[in-house]
């Protein structure tokens, strides 16, 4: 992967060295491989591990008791509404 970002960041036009400095390429570039290289070490089996968790205790909770669980449920559309909005709002503050 760092070969190929290496190759993209030599591709690119003259232009994008001029707007962009060196030095900010070249530290985000470094960031955003070592970003994918933890997820990929560090974080994947705990998101599978959590997944799976999820997927189990859910069966269970239909098993159980399907009309409380659908009961139960309800919030998570507005839960998943609320952690975008939220999201959107940090990634345009931390492009400000």
């Amino acid at each position: 992967m760092r070969n190929a970002v290496y190759k993209k960041v030599l591709g690119l036009n003259l232009r994008q060295f001029d707007r962009t400095p060196i030095g900010t390429l070249t530290t985000r570039t470094i960031n955003d491989i070592e970003s994918i290289n933890e997820i990929f070490s560090d974080g994947l089996i705990p998101i599978i591990a959590d997944l799976l968790s999820i997927v189990c205790v859910l069966g269970y909770m239909f098993w159980v008791d399907w009309q409380l669980t659908l009961i139960a449920l309800i919030p998570f559309p507005i839960m998943i509404a609320a952690t975008y909005y939220f999201k959107e709002s940090i990634n345009k503050s931390f492009s400000k």
